[in-house]
């Protein structure tokens, strides 16, 4: 490949990055404005909801001390007896007057005869004789009303824009004797002194079910007696996104008066929720490289805009319940404490179970933290330090600890420096907590297996003995990965135990692909306990070898049978070893030396079993008992497919000599895989150990394969496959991870080799990759 060549790749491959880290870029501030607008409009709903909740219960409250008057008044004409010459009875316009005067927020009160004219005004005497019956509450009344509340609409006797509050005076029979008419401002009960809402373009209104409005703020003159288009939405008091009467987008909140068939409506602009998100989008999409700036500033910005958009809403105690947060407050002058929220709830306790003063924070606490809480107590108390900031044990109601994590600091200081108000929150972590605990024992646990591994593997090399270096090499290594089969079967059912088939199968793999017919297992379905696995690995492998070497699976028509059962007394579990055919110089027992010694310490000293072998006329035969306790259960469940380096068919001719990129980061398996490599003739052209590294040697430098590890210093090396897949290169991924559901679709035809391997394994998988040729790429 030509130097130019090298070039246009290396700048293909450096303008291929930079697009790449652009388009990361454009993603990530894409992926914040879209959240940070969702988190808004959250907002928005959750301000919304509030202040609809306020306007509920104020409207509620007004509507009914307007019907005590009503009341009030009824009650005076009943013991009047009656209405006659009521127009000239100056007593009883005086009672009106003083009614309508102890409601601030009245318009007055009149009462009108059963044709429908005014007989009394609170605020004129005598009353104008005002005809009202074409008006809905009159006519509901003569229909058979007790009560009713009519929409806004221009009074005739004041000119002023109300919505009347009506009451039916009856005789015995049920006649209609007259009707008490309250008329309320509809642009008093919901000004900024009954509810003082901030923000540019808020709407609050209360309408009826039937769309007729009662009350709004602001309440422009073309809503006067025009009913709204009511929902089904609005029926059911949610909070939605709609359209205004000007065409704007909003967030509403409908909250139903269900006593008064009325529906308390707040809607804030979507302009004013998403006012921080537009600021924002104009500060980082033209500034990308200045982005967390922006996005610090529009934080702030958005906090200003939120603490003024919320100032009412943030009174309400609701919002402080449904947090979950466990809030108090402490005047340290009176000693005085409030519990909001959750404080007591998380200890077990009612709020007016704790008593409102500092000690019923100390009685709660550890005995052993205590002393230490309470000087850093005294120390924010002291000023000497800004926030109370602990993590600690109190006491629950029944007895046991809870871990909080306890928040607080001095709000306000008087002129000498001494702490009026102290505020804090705090928050029950308990769940946390034990998670690190669990964490921790795990961490423990795998130093320990870890070590106890290494500790294993140590005694191997100590204790296999010399006889030269390539047998040392070879059967050192195949104990080794028998360790390995173990550990990751272990690994799989997170060190419960494994299923012995799979683990006679995991031995017996590379000699089942070659004489699958000579090889039987057979036994019932048994889950073995984690102790008795890598024991039982060991042995069974120890066995193998030995049959591979000397015995019947050294021979054509050697046969081997491998069977276990529980013992009718049921004590001892047997797993029977037989072997039918060997080599004639084999004569004395298969379990000489090392290997006889290992296996004896396997089953006999850790297992506490017992191990007897039997030489045959023409064959072997090892008889293993363990105590059935090792059995955990009969393993009726599934336990996953098999795990391993899949035995690979021999290649179909001897793999000439080929030009090999190695991708490994660790040094000594790089170092022992490519001695493996050239001592099979091959050529190690490069050795890279990173993604990057190893991508552009694979798109510029001449090979004809490669050996892939998995993982490079946490990175896949899928982008190095990828470019080796475009130059039709064949690949051989190599790994010491559980690959089943990491390797992508794409590369499934790809041989995967599991960390250790034999040489051999990683030979056969060359071959069978480079005799191949690979899928197209895409």
């Amino acid at each position: 490949m030509s130097v130019n060549s090298d070039s246009r790749s290396t700048s293909r491959l450096l303008r291929r990055s930079f697009t790449a880290f652009l388009v990361l870029i454009v993603l990530i501030v894409l992926a914040f404005l879209a959240a940070f607008s969702a988190s808004l409009y959250e907002a928005g709903r959750h301000n919304a909801a509030s202040m609809a909740t306020a306007v509920e219960q104020y409207v509620s409250r007004s509507l009914e001390v307007s019907e005590i008057m009503a009341r009030d008044a009824l009650g005076y004409l009943e013991r009047r007896g009656s209405v006659e010459d009521l127009s000239r009875d100056r007593e009883a316009h005086e009672y009106f007057s003083d009614l309508a005067d102890a409601m601030r927020i009245t318009e007055g009160m009149i009462f009108v005869d059963p044709d429908g004219t005014v007989l009394l005004h609170s605020d004129s005497f005598p009353a104008a004789p005002v005809d009202l019956s074409d008006r809905d509450w009159f006519r509901a009344h003569l229909d058979g009303a007790d009560t009713y509340i009519d929409g806004s609409f221009i009074s005739r006797v004041t000119g002023t824009l109300v919505f009347v509050h009506t009451f039916a005076l009856r005789d015995d029979t049920g006649d209609l004797l007259g009707v008490v008419n309250i008329g309320i401002p509809s642009d008093a009960i919901l000004s900024s002194q009954a509810m003082p809402f901030e923000g540019d373009g808020i709407v609050t209104e209360v309408f009826k079910q039937t769309g007729n409005v009662i009350a709004r703020d602001p309440f422009p003159n073309d809503l006067v007696g025009v009913p709204l288009d009511v929902s089904d939405q609005v029926q059911e008091g949610t909070s939605v996104l709609e359209r205004s009467l000007d065409g704007r987008f909003e967030v509403a909140n409908y909250n139903a008066i269900p006593a008064y068939d009325l529906v308390a409506a707040v809607r804030i602009p979507l302009g004013v929720v998403l006012h921080p998100l537009i600021v924002t989008a104009a500060i980082t999409l033209p500034l990308l490289a200045l982005i967390l700036v922006g996005a610090f500033a529009t934080m702030r910005h958005l906090d200003s805009k939120q603490k003024q958009l919320t100032r009412g809403a943030t009174r309400l105690e609701a919002v402080l319940q449904a947090s979950g947060i466990g809030a108090w407050q402490w005047l340290p002058k009176t000693d005085e404490t409030e519990y909001l929220g959750r404080w007591g709830e998380m200890l077990g306790y009612r709020t007016e179970e704790i008593k409102t003063n500092k000690t019923a924070w100390e009685d709660f606490l550890h005995p052993d933290e205590r002393e230490h809480l309470l000087d850093s107590f005294d120390r924010l108390l002291k000023g000497e330090k800004d926030v109370f900031y602990e993590e600690h044990r109190m006491r629950h109601k029944d007895g046991h600890w809870i871990w909080v994590l306890d928040s607080c600091r001095v709000v306000e200081r008087d002129a000498a420096n001494q702490p009026e108000v102290v505020i804090g929150i705090h928050f029950d972590i308990s769940e946390r907590r034990d998670a690190e605990e669990r964490m921790r024992a795990i961490s423990l646990e795998v130093d320990h297996r870890s070590k106890n591994l290494l500790a294993v593997v140590q005694s191997l090399v100590s204790m296999t003995k010399l006889d030269s270096e390539e047998t040392f090499k070879t059967t050192l290594r195949g104990r080794i990965q028998a360790l390995a089969r173990a550990h990751e079967l272990l690994s799989r059912s997170r060190w419960k135990g494994a299923d012995l088939r799979v683990i006679a199968e995991e031995e017996l793999g590379p000699y089942t692909a070659e004489r699958g017919g000579d090889i039987e297992i057979e036994g019932p379905p048994t889950f073995l306990s984690a102790s008795s696995i890598q024991a039982l690995a060991m042995t069974l492998h120890e066995l193998a070898t030995n049959a591979a070497k000397h015995g019947a699976l050294s021979v054509p028509d050697g046969r081997l049978r491998l069977t276990w059962h529980v013992l009718p007394h049921g004590s001892d579990f047997e797993i029977l070893w037989e072997e039918q055919g060997r080599k004639a110089a084999a004569t004395t027992a298969p379990t000489s030396g090392f290997g006889s010694r290992l296996m004896r310490m396997m089953i006999e000293s850790q297992l506490g079993g017992t191990l007897e072998t039997e030489m045959l006329e023409r064959g072997f035969r090892c008889r293993m008992r363990v105590p059935t306790a090792l059995v955990l259960r009969a393993a009726s469940e599934p336990h996953g497919p098999h795990v391993g380096s899949t035995p690979l068919p021999e290649a179909p001719e001897k793999l000439v000599g080929r030009r090999i990129l190695l991708v490994e980061d660790e040094a000594m398996l790089a170092a022992e895989t490519a001695s493996q490599l050239e001592a099979a003739g091959h050529t190690i052209v490069a050795v890279a150990s990173r993604v990057s590294e190893a991508t552009m040697i694979a798109a510029g430098v001449d090979v004809e394969a490669a050996v892939l590890d998995l993982n490079l210093h946490g990175e896949l090396s899928f982008p190095v496959a990828d470019t080796l897949r475009e130059r039709g290169i064949p690949f051989v991924f190599v790994t010491g991870y559980q690959h089943e559901n990491l390797i992508p679709a794409r590369f499934k035809s790809a041989p995967v080799v599991s960390k250790p391997f034999p040489r051999d394994a990683l030979l056969n998988a060359l071959a069978k990759t480079c005799a191949e040729p690979l899928p197209e790429a895409g």
